[in-house]
């Protein structure tokens, strides 16, 4: 008889990057958003990104940590 796990996936997102951070807004009023900072495994040219999930995506220089 096999482990069976209780969660079930909800949604899947694609970052088209290796995510490496991610953090959940403490504010309570914001606590539904979700950043998730990515990079590129090979060196490129193209910006890494920080999703800020429910409401926007920006392409930045670097994401290596993030904070509220």
């Amino acid at each position: 008889m096999g482990w069976q796990s209780r969660t079930r996936t909800l949604q899947v997102f694609d970052t088209e990057l290796s995510a490496d951070t991610v953090e959940w807004c403490p504010i309570a009023q914001c606590s539904h958003v979700l950043a998730c900072g990515t990079y590129p495994l090979q060196k490129s040219p193209r910006l890494k990104r920080c999703f800020l999930l429910t409401t926007q995506r920006r392409d930045t220089p670097a994401i290596l940590d993030l904070k509220w």
